[in-house]
């Protein structure tokens, strides 16, 4: 009987061990081709979004600089 307990708890153990090595091997798989696609249009749109966001930063910095300057020559 207790030969019987020890085997089962074993066969459980080593069950549950194999299962969960499996299950935690993560390996990242290639992508899909729509998977690939998906992300590549996904960063076109970041990109088409945030170009003019940058351009206007830019236009805003140099506003700013001239607006400075002009500050600098009228205290003058």
């Amino acid at each position: 009987m207790k030969t019987k307990q020890i085997t089962a708890l074993l066969c459980t153990a080593l069950l549950l061990s194999v299962s969960v090595t499996a299950c935690s091997n993560s390996e990242e798989e290639e992508k899909s081709s729509i998977e690939q696609f998906t992300d590549k249009t996904a960063h076109d749109a970041v990109n088409q979004i945030q170009a003019p966001i940058d351009k206007a930063k830019a236009v805003q910095a140099l506003v700013n600089q001239q607006q400075e300057e002009a500050r600098k020559t009228a205290n003058e």
